[in-house]
């Protein structure tokens, strides 16, 4: 994902979100792998006055 400048919707054209909440996302990449991300934490981190997410990434086949 070296020099990666694209959203992930413009990356994955074949993108579907198979669940959506308040903190989390699963998706499905082409391919077949499928992504869950979930929201474990929010602030600013690192002080630069924006708000930075804390994510798990599980995914599968």
């Amino acid at each position: 994902m070296e020099n990666w400048e694209d959203t992930l919707a413009e990356a994955e054209p074949f993108l579907q979100v198979f669940n959506l909440s308040r903190n989390t996302v699963e998706l499905a990449l082409a391919g077949d792998l499928v992504v869950n991300y979930l929201v474990m934490a929010r602030g600013d981190f690192d002080k630069n006055g924006y708000e930075d997410l804390l994510l798990r990434l599980d995914w599968y086949k």
